[in-house]
């Protein structure tokens, strides 16, 4: 059974969870306030105040915890990306070689064939449509407000994209989303210094769109 809180006055304190929920630095400085004024409170007379104050010093603690180690893990996990990128570039250079390689030497279709290649005449078909993996992100000068996201691309690769945002996380059904205009790998932001928003890009190709990529956060310097 859940319990039921007393009854409130007239008096309400302004609690904006959106606005924190987008700044650990908003959150850090309120709590860190509450924790460091509430023993000279005179509210802080009342034992179920002293027990919430404990209880908020608890949870903060293990969210602090929780974010570094996210972060540590999101930094480690870009390196692992990059080297996976690299090592893609790296194999995408071998095959593109030996195709010209076996392009130059191929008397019959059979010759391509041979080598497990998929061999065709006219124009090639098509990209597979599937969402941008890696989207890079830029903030602008502190203060600012900017930010910009960006699809990479490998090689000499040109691509059109589609690219929304939303400023709810984690993104459900329901959440609502600005379109960002432009077709290319590249969006520039804006928005109020200390919020965050989570953009998503998708890719273009002969009338048709592949899903959204998994969204990554843009945080407003």
């Amino acid at each position: 059974m859940r319990r039921k809180l007393p009854a409130t006055n007239e008096f309400h304190i302004f609690l904006d969870l959106a606005a924190l929920n987008a700044s650990s630095t908003a959150r850090d400085a309120l709590i860190t306030a509450i924790l460091k004024l509430a023993p000279q409170s005179p509210l802080f007379t009342d034992p179920a105040i002293v027990a919430a104050v404990a209880q908020l010093q608890k949870t903060h603690a293990s969210f602090v915890t929780a974010t570094q180690t996210a972060s540590q893990s999101e930094k480690q996990h870009a390196l692992d990306v990059a080297a996976a990128l690299d090592a893609q570039a790296a194999d995408n250079r071998s095959l593109v070689l030996l195709r010209t390689l076996a392009q130059n030497g191929a008397k019959t279709e059979s010759d391509l064939t041979s080598l497990g290649f998929t061999a065709y005449t006219g124009r090639p078909p098509p990209p597979q449509l599937v969402p941008p993996e890696v989207i890079d992100v830029k903030q602008g000068r502190k203060g600012s407000g900017r930010a910009r996201a960006t699809v990479r691309e490998l090689g000499n690769t040109r691509r059109s994209y589609a690219a929304r945002s939303t400023a709810s996380f984690p993104i459900t059904a329901t959440s609502t989303f600005d379109s960002l205009p432009g077709k290319g790998k590249q969006r520039k932001l804006a928005g109020q210094p200390g919020t965050t928003v989570w953009v998503q890009f998708a890719l273009l190709h002969g009338g048709q769109q592949s899903d959204w990529s998994a969204p990554v956060p843009v945080a407003f310097p």
